[in-house]
């Protein structure tokens, strides 16, 4: 299997679109919106948000994604957040999401960004894991942060610091 990541032009909206409302399916618990709600997101606003994100592809197929939506303001650019790492469930265990997130790390890097934050669901254990291991700590828990039709969950924020 080749992988590249890359971004995709405004004109591959579709291919986004397609695979975020993949992931909202397959893992709902990963995601801040529903599928419901990204389903009434125009054209429009697909083409937008595709600027902050990274695709994995597999022999041409998109196969995984990843976001960094940088703080601006008073910060200075140096702190980004992660968002939206996800990957089909027939490539997981094959190192794509370790791959979109080190991809990211580097990316970082090049940009002036110090320091990475991300949101996981207390119960994504394989996220968790794949996310110490490229140098991510927990440096906090949100109590009953996520939520699906039945339960709450507790969501821990991470943090990466470039060297």
């Amino acid at each position: 299997m080749k992988l590249k990541i890359t971004q995709l032009s405004p004109g591959d909206w579709q291919a986004y679109r397609d695979i975020r409302l993949e992931a909202l399916k397959s893992d709902p618990l990963a995601f801040g919106g529903t599928y419901e709600e990204e389903c009434e997101k125009t054209e429009a606003q697909w083409r937008s948000f595709m600027a902050n994100m990274w695709f994995a592809l597999a022999d041409d197929n998109v196969v995984g994604m990843i976001g960094l939506l940088r703080d601006t303001g008073f910060t200075g650019g140096h702190r980004a957040h992660l968002i939206s790492m996800w990957v089909k469930p027939a490539y997981r265990g094959q190192g794509i999401g370790k791959q979109l997130v080190q991809y990211l790390q580097e990316l970082a890097k090049t940009c002036s960004i110090l320091k990475f934050y991300l949101h996981v669901t207390s119960t994504q254990e394989a996220a968790i894991t794949l996310y110490e291991s490229v140098g991510f700590k927990k440096v906090g828990v949100l109590k009953r942060h996520t939520r699906d039709e039945n339960n709450y969950y507790d969501t821990y924020l991470m943090e990466w610091h470039a060297k």
